[in-house]
């Protein structure tokens, strides 16, 4: 399955050549690679080297989470942590678990001998979904140790739409070490896909990391100091399909004392512009966050800057997290830790979080604006909304610990 599966792709190199030498993006991945230099005096007194992989920022933090236990249990590690979007910034790879950050190459034959060659990795961790089979073939036929920690598959995968990609989809899990679902929900289907490999489910590490991100951070209530508040509604990582469906019945969520404080998931230019015109058709008066001075009587903020969602639910009674109506949606661990009650669009199914939200009624799946609507009004009931609230904080707390058991489960005796 393998072999065909390159077949395939040296078919279609240099399709992928043009694209991603003549296009913007293609030329942001290039760079991006192009500053990665592998050289052996990295490791030469290194005995234990650990690589951990992630797609993008979301599975990065689940790695940093595992590599910080890694390094609290065998300080004299040397922690390799790989992503392949380019949308991870540089700074993103910053960690004090981190030794060496680098972007992952294509998933051709050979693309990945100088790294096994420079490191020689014991262990290759992939965090969530990003199996790629040259990845994972070439790992083994380097003596490494492949394991896939807070594994996520659902039914309807792209994974496993079609025949081919079923069985590709197999066979590269079968050559696995270890699967740890991100929770039981997912077991299932990880053991129908496989034979003679353990699926143990440790749980999603993302609790670990987004809990300790957020006890960790400073005290930042200065930035609200110029909003006049009392209940506020967080619109967090909108799409446009989003706003189509909420900005209807904005006006009559205000007419209930909300503040409406809205987080783009993209912020540029084009994007506020769009969201302010949006906001003029229902002629609802904003501000944006950026300007403002004094203290400000406007029910609606844009904020038109990034790194300050976080400090945002804090501030917040209900949220609406993005991306259910778009592709799939965004993280809801940050707005669950300080147990806000959640809705979004139905594309949760690739989220084991919101899936398990859900499923406890602590997370609203609406299609329409009355339901949006509906779901402010039934968190209005102060003693409902309370005991909700203590149910989801709850909830969190109790899936902390999942990079731990991963280590203790499957990584302890494998490195010592």
């Amino acid at each position: 399955m393998i072999a065909f599966y390159n077949l395939i792709l040296n078919f279609l190199k240099p399709f992928l050549w043009l694209v991603i030498n003549f296009s913007s993006k293609g030329q942001i991945f290039i760079n991006k690679r192009k500053k990665t230099q592998f050289t052996t005096p990295l490791v030469s007194h290194i005995k234990k080297v650990i690589w951990l992989h992630g797609a993008s920022v979301g599975e990065l933090d689940q790695c940093k989470a595992i590599a910080k236990v890694i390094k609290e249990e065998i300080p004299d590690c040397f922690i390799l942590q790989s992503v392949f979007s380019s949308s991870v910034s540089e700074k993103n790879l910053v960690s004090n678990y981190i030794d060496f950050a680098f972007y992952l190459p294509l998933d051709f034959q050979n693309n990945y001998d100088t790294i096994f060659q420079t490191f020689s990795p014991q262990i290759l961790i992939i965090a969530a979904w990003d199996l790629w089979p040259n990845l994972v073939t070439t790992a083994k036929n380097n003596s490494c140790k492949v394991f896939l920690s807070c594994g996520t598959i659902y039914s309807g995968s792209g994974r496993l739409k079609n025949k081919f990609m079923k069985n590709l989809t197999s066979t590269t899990l079968n050559l696995l070490d270890g699967i740890s679902p991100a929770n039981k929900s997912r077991e299932i289907l990880f053991k129908e896909l496989t034979m003679n490999v353990e699926v143990y489910t440790c749980g999603d590490s993302r609790f670990d990391s987004v809990s300790e991100k957020i006890e960790s951070m400073e005290s930042n209530s200065s930035v609200f100091e110029n909003l006049e508040y009392q209940k506020v509604l967080i619109l967090a990582s909108t799409y446009t399909e989003c706003e189509n469906i909420i900005f209807p019945i904005l006006d009559k969520i205000i007419s209930e004392d909300y503040s409406i404080w809205i987080f783009p998931h993209k912020i540029d230019l084009v994007r506020i512009n769009n969201i302010i015109s949006k906001l003029k058709e229902y002629k609802l008066n904003y501000q944006l966050f950026s300007e403002i001075q004094n203290k400000d009587k406007s029910k609606i903020i844009i904020f038109d800057k990034y790194g300050i969602l976080a400090y945002a639910y804090q501030k917040a009674k209900i949220c609406y997290v993005g991306g259910g109506f778009h592709n799939r949606i965004h993280n809801t661990i940050e707005p669950a830790y300080f147990g806000l009650p959640i809705c979004t669009g139905p594309k949760i199914f690739h989220a084991p979080e919101g899936v398990d939200l859900n499923q406890l009624d602590l997370l609203t799946i609406i299609d329409n604006s009355n339901d949006f609507l509906n779901f402010v009004l039934e968190n209005s009931f102060e003693n409902e909304y309370l005991i909700k609230s203590e149910k989801i904080k709850k909830y969190v707390e109790n899936n902390r610990g999942a990079s731990k058991r991963f280590f203790e489960h499957f990584i302890r005796d494998v490195i010592q």
